[in-house]
């Protein structure tokens, strides 16, 4: 009978210290376990009561060692005050574990944020970035035709002061003629302007040097 009652106090002290890994385990792995006060400590208590009972009636014979075992029994009852303490003292260093790492997951959650805000900030300035470039070849592209059509009207326009000179040449080849032919003579200013042909200007039929005193190229000015 002795040796049941301490073997039943052996299982239950055993269950409950099973019992104690197995919530410290679930609270590891963030699984929110309750901790059953009801079922831990009359496991603890009954199971070290039944096993010292036990232990004491195997050694009933001995007086001094029955006082042994009851001051085990004390002793236990410290250690198992004294363990409690401890596991209160776990139980909020775990909780405080707990509230640093919501903290630094919220601080996680708000870096995210920044992040994802910069990326699209990022992916906003590429694109800009991109029409810019492709403004910039589209300039270019306006740039490079209009310098073409600069040179083609350039060497037009060097064609056609080229026909503009030969014209000259040619129209000046046909006054020279036409003056030594047929330049009208004016004696002075005064039939000059009779012909109505004041004022006469250097070149023009008629243009002498006594009819512009003054060396301006400008006969009959006046």
């Amino acid at each position: 009978m002795a040796m049941a009652l301490f073997l039943v106090g052996f299982a239950a002290i055993l269950s409950s210290l099973i019992y104690l890994a197995y919530y410290l385990i679930a609270m590891l792995m963030e699984k929110k376990y309750p901790f059953k006060k009801p079922l831990f400590f009359p496991l603890l208590v009954g199971g070290i009561t039944f096993s010292i009972i036990g232990f004491v009636s195997i050694e009933e014979s001995s007086a001094d060692k029955l006082e042994d075992e009851i001051l085990k029994n004390e002793n236990l009852s410290q250690e198992h005050s004294q363990l409690k303490k401890d596991f209160d003292s776990l139980i909020n260093d775990f909780e405080a574990l707990t509230r640093d790492k919501n903290q630094l997951q919220e601080k996680l959650a708000e870096k995210e944020e920044e992040l994802s805000s910069l990326s699209n900030e990022a992916a906003k300035y590429a694109q800009e970035k991109s029409d810019f470039e492709d403004k910039i070849d589209s300039l270019q592209a306006e740039i490079k035709k209009l310098n073409t059509d600069a040179k083609a009207l350039t060497s037009e326009n060097n064609s056609l002061q080229a026909t503009i000179d030969d014209l000259k040449t040619t129209t000046a080849s046909a006054d020279s003629s036409s003056s030594v032919d047929s330049s009208p003579y004016y004696k002075n200013c005064t039939a000059a302007k009779s012909a109505g042909a004041a004022p006469v200007y250097a070149g023009a039929p008629g243009y002498g040097s006594h009819l512009d005193r003054d060396g301006d190229g400008v006969g009959c000015e006046n």
